[in-house]
């Protein structure tokens, strides 16, 4: 089994469900292939400014603390788990 990377940088445009606040955020994707699979899918982006956009002067106060930082990425690694099990069903 061989492993490959490939890159993508991207660009979303949405607005944010949970208050209706518009987003544009600028994205880098890393991906890890494994037999012509994305095993492994990596985000880099700068948070401070999403969390601005996406949570207003709120997020523009948290959005640069680690309890931020932390919080926001446990809530998105529940979420892919959550993705990821009604796709394996």
């Amino acid at each position: 089994m061989s492993e490959q990377s490939a890159s993508a940088l991207w660009e979303a445009e949405y607005t944010f469900s949970k208050n209706g606040r518009s987003v544009h955020n600028k994205i880098d994707a890393v991906f890890v292939l494994q037999d012509g699979k994305i095993i492994k899918h990596t985000d880099h982006f700068h948070l401070h400014s999403w969390a601005k956009q996406a949570l207003g002067m709120k997020g523009f106060l948290l959005g640069i603390t680690k309890f931020f930082q932390r919080k926001l990425q446990a809530q998105n690694r529940k979420h892919a788990s959550e993705v990821r099990k009604t796709q394996l069903a």
